[in-house]
């Protein structure tokens, strides 16, 4: 049988050279090419050794060379770790793994040496037989355990594995898979249904070349042609000749053919009646079956497929609906997304300046224009897009490159360049297919007619936007030849500012005696002057609560004047709303004392977090929620009555105060937060009041990314206060812009 050896044997170890120099010379930068070829070396050697055991007539030189495919097996395991780890990791060997997987099979060399590994070979005529003792296990051990792990660097280590490489190990893996079926099938099960020995032995070894040819295809140009048309064509015709061959198999010589022989048609003439009638039978059923197996095979291993003339057809009708720019690139690059199934599409649109060269993008161009198909895109620079040179570019295909490095950064699969005949418009730009399959040759002409057609649009429609733009810069000087018509309310904004200007003056001028009022009235209440009796006490902080009412009040205008002079500012500090609220409460006490007002604080459970905020225009708002509340409580005829809320949630700290004074008309709420409104019952009941408080809460609130809180209904009470959101410590802190317009030497009351 040595002939039938050769038959076998010779040409997978020719094909298996051949593939692995093809693979090297392909790219011999390529690591991963460089890999496959080593692999392939580790599984030639196995086939000589293997090869020179089986026709060899010496029992001891058949014993050493099997014991040498098993020191191949241990080559061939190191490598295929290697292997799979290139294809994961592309041109980024991670050497420590390298080095384990060398180290971990060299572990196992001696497993071939010991006389219990493999004991003892018997010869047969189609090859050499070999008796394994109990060590071999550590060698199927050794191989289970590469297997698996082979698996989990694949598919469930955590790598950003590119859809190119997720297509590789898929292939990969079906090589290994058809290798096993085929040994099982011909050295394990179709023995026992008289399947001769030396031709499941002869199908063993020609079997290795799934490996081989699957790999090389995985590690080789993509494109060189789709095997998922070999795989569904070969599945097609084995499963219609399968069941055709079983179905007329039956008829003609199972239990129907043995009646109908037996019983009806007994002579030699009506055999050949019957096979001719099932012959014809055959010749019209045949392509009905093909074609049903077919539509089979497509939906299972075409799930992805498309129509590239329907493709081609809906982009020619938005091409040729669509004259904007920015809808018709969004509508195509959709389009593109949801036929092909990619992960984006972008579509970039050049800028090029009269006299440049138009052929390609350059380093003067700009980009006019970008599509942004995904939340995670980042936006293109011209100088990343313009290392694109040639009209089609495959990622997957190039060599390590710059180019490639930019592509791969950017995510981008395949790049087109959009040219006219007489530019160069700018490129379409593909990511990766969600299925992980590349881009086959179907797809690169059909995005080649597409590109063409788009290159035309675009100019059009950027043609058209740069009219557009000219009729709004016509409108714009137009709008500035009207500029004498704006004279007059430039004039009245002039007055307007100097108003402001004066009450800014007046405030400051009122703050400095009221600062020296509060200063030393203070000062006295605290006994720097001399011993205060209780009485007087009282007094003095009457006077030092209307001091600070007049303060706020001044306050308040200086913050308006500067909020129309735009100077108005927030400085930022961390501030503890646990401690503030409680102080700003005690101001209240004597006014809510006077009222009849009952003040009650609800303390959160734990304490708020910190915030980052303006602690001196917080401290207002505090105020002049609070005193409103207690101000339009006053009237209730069972007593005021006002609660004080400090809350936080995971976002939010949130201060609300609670009356059930007047409340507000629904017909005046929406103006409630204007400058110097105040609503007819807050009128009667408070005239002395300005109309500020209510307005500086909201600007105050909303400069510091707050949202106000409000609820009322008339004569049932309202609901004010605000959030302010929780931000880390640090963040959002600004200089100090402003001098604290407070003297230290000011001391506030002690609480009593």
């Amino acid at each position: 049988m040595v002939r039938l050896q050769f038959f076998y044997y010779l040409p997978t170890i020719a094909l298996t050279f051949f593939l692995a120099l093809t693979v090297l010379l392909n790219n011999r930068k390529k690591l991963e090419n460089v890999m496959f070829a080593l692999f392939s070396t580790s599984i030639l050697l196995w086939l000589v050794v293997q090869f020179i055991a089986d026709i060899s007539s010496d029992n001891s030189v058949s014993l050493f060379f099997i014991r040498m495919t098993i020191l191949a097996s241990l080559a061939i395991g190191a490598m295929f770790i290697i292997l799979v780890d290139a294809l994961v990791s592309g041109n980024k060997p991670h050497r420590r793994l390298w080095l384990g997987a060398v180290g971990y099979s060299l572990l196992f060399v001696p497993v071939a040496f010991i006389p219990s590994t493999v004991t003892a070979v018997t010869h047969h005529s189609w090859g050499v037989e070999a008796q394994y003792g109990a060590t071999y296990y550590a060698f199927l051990l050794y191989s289970m355990s590469v297997f698996i792990y082979t698996l989990y660097i694949a598919f469930l280590r955590k790598t950003s594995k590119s859809s190119r490489a997720r297509a590789q190990l898929r292939l990969v893996y079906a090589g290994i898979l058809s290798t096993l079926v085929v040994n099982v099938l011909t050295n394990i099960i179709l023995p026992n249904y008289g399947l001769p020995q030396e031709y499941g032995v002869a199908f063993g070894v020609l079997s290795v070349l799934f490996i081989i040819v699957f790999t090389a295809y995985a590690v080789i140009k993509h494109r060189l042609f789709d095997i998922r048309a070999v795989v569904a064509r070969s599945v097609t015709y084995v499963l219609s000749v399968v069941s055709i061959g079983a179905f007329y198999g039956f008829i003609a010589f199972g239990t129907v053919g043995e009646f109908l022989t037996a019983h009806i048609f007994t002579n030699e003439t009506g055999k050949r009646t019957i096979y001719s009638i099932l012959a014809v039978i055959l010749a019209f059923t045949f392509p009905t079956i093909r074609r049903f197996f077919e539509r089979v095979t497509d939906r299972v291993l075409y799930r992805d497929r498309y129509d590239p003339q329907l493709l081609v057809s809906s982009i020619g009708r938005v091409l040729a609906s669509e004259i904007r720019l920015d809808p018709l690139s969004k509508r195509v690059a959709k389009i593109l997304q949801d036929s092909m199934r990619v992960t984006s599409a972008n579509i970039i649109v050049l800028g090029q300046a009269e006299g440049e060269d138009t052929d390609h993008a350059n380093d003067e161009a700009n980009i006019y224009y970008q599509t942004q198909s995904d939340k995670n895109h980042q936006d293109y620079k011209i100088e990343d897009i313009s290392t694109i040179r040639l009209p089609v570019v495959i990622t997957d295909e190039l060599a390590s490159s710059d180019e490639r490095d930019m592509l791969e950064r950017h995510n981008i699969r395949a790049a087109l360049s959009l040219r006219t005949k007489e530019e160069f418009i700018g490129y379409l730009l593909l990511g990766d297919k969600r299925s992980g399959d590349i881009y086959s040759d179907q797809d690169i002409q059909t995005l080649r007619i597409i590109a063409n057609e788009l290159a035309v649009a675009i100019q059009n429609a950027r043609s058209y936007q740069e009219i557009q733009q000219f009729n709004e810069t016509l409108k714009d000087k137009i709008k500035l030849a009207t500029t004498d018509l704006s004279h007059a309310n430039r004039e009245l904004k002039a007055l307007d500012k100097a108003k402001d200007e004066f009450i800014s003056m007046a405030s400051h001028q009122l703050r400095t005696p009221l600062t020296a009022v509060r200063g030393y009235t203070s000062m006295v209440m605290e006994g720097d002057f001399g011993k205060v009796t209780g009485e007087q006490k009282d007094t003095l902080k009457q006077s030092f609560d209307a001091a600070t009412r007049m303060t706020r009040l001044v306050d308040d205008l200086l913050n308006v004047s500067r909020i129309q002079s735009g100077k108005f500012r927030i400085e930022r500090a961390e501030v503890d709303l646990n401690k503030v609220l409680p102080e700003e409460l005690g101001l209240i006490e004597t006014t809510a004392t006077a009222k009849k007002v009952k003040v009650t604080f609800h303390a959160p459970k734990t304490p708020v977090p910190m915030l980052i905020i303006d602690e001196g225009k917080t401290r207002q708002c505090l105020m002049n929620l609070m005193d409103n509340a207690v101000y339009y409580s006053s009237t209730a005829p069972s007593g005021g009555k006002v609660d004080v809320y400090l809350e936080a949630d995971k976002n939010d700290v949130s201060f609300r105060v609670v009356d059930n004074g007047i409340g507000v008309p629904r017909d005046q709420q929406a103006k409630l937060f204007k400058k110097f409104y105040r609503a007819p019952n807050a009128q009667k009941t408070r005239p002395d009041g300005t109309g500020l408080g209510l307005f500086l809460v909201g600007k105050v609130v909303k400069d510091q990314a707050g949202e106000i809180i409000f609820e009322s209904a008339e004569n049932k009470g309202s609901t004010f206060g605000f959030k302010l959101p929780i931000k880390p410590a640090g963040e959002g802190l600004t200089p100090e812009k402003e001098v604290a317009e407070t003297p230290k030497a000011i001391k506030e009351p002690a609480k009593a």
